[in-house]
């Protein structure tokens, strides 16, 4: 769960008391200490943490809220082509702090991309992350086929397949069987992106800010 508090303005996030949820609270928090010691320069993209209570992690406030829920309330009218490549940009700045301190984010998609007043995105909730030993180079790279489906869910407005199940889209991404692209907006890094082209989000950032010079 998650609340604002009006004192200070951040969001305190909080699990209900479930020991999972109290696990992966607990992980989360244990995320945001060691990208908040990090020697690394943070972007401003990533969600910012103000610390935690006994109850819970305070985060920034991210007044729009997801990416996903923007989307379905602009009624299925595509974002501006600048929108796009900027949020392209600034997940891709996140996800390669993430990774460069030796964590896997777990769960990229468009509900863990928030967006603040001004329309900038913001990458958080890390209930899903694996940091240090656990990450495998596998981890690494589902982060960023996954990214590649969070930028054609914002291109076109729906995740990819709607109308599967989702392992029934795991199934079909398995097999490199993947929706019609025709005219999509960065269709070369989303391909790029799923069929694992990609090894580092440095080089997801490189072609990111290639297209942004060439439109």
């Amino acid at each position: 769960m998650a609340a604002l508090d009006p004192k200070t303005g951040y969001i305190l996030k909080f699990p209900l008391g479930d020991d999972d949820e109290c696990a992966r609270c607990n992980q989360e928090r244990e995320v945001y200490q060691v990208l908040e010691r990090s020697l690394i320069p943070r972007p401003s993209s990533l969600l910012k943490f103000h610390g935690s209570t006994s109850h819970g992690v305070l985060l920034e406030y991210a007044e729009l809220g997801p990416v996903r829920q923007y989307l379905r309330e602009s009624h299925h009218q595509p974002i501006l082509h600048s929108t796009l490549l900027r949020w392209a940009q600034q997940a891709a700045e996140a996800l390669q702090f993430i990774h460069a301190n030796g964590i896997c984010h777990g769960d990229v998609n468009c509900t863990n991309f928030f967006l603040d007043k001004s329309l900038e995105l913001k990458v958080g909730d890390f209930t899903s992350s694996s940091n240090g030993l656990v990450v495998t180079p596998q981890d690494l790279q589902d982060d960023i086929s996954d990214y590649g489906s969070a930028l054609y869910e914002m291109a076109v407005g729906r995740v990819p397949f709607p109308d599967l199940h989702k392992d029934e889209r795991e199934q079909r991404f398995k097999q490199k069987s993947f929706p019609d692209l025709t005219n999509l907006e960065l269709k070369s890094v989303v391909l790029r992106c799923w069929y694992g082209h990609y090894n580092s989000f440095a080089y997801v950032l490189r072609d990111v800010n290639i297209a942004g010079k060439q439109s």
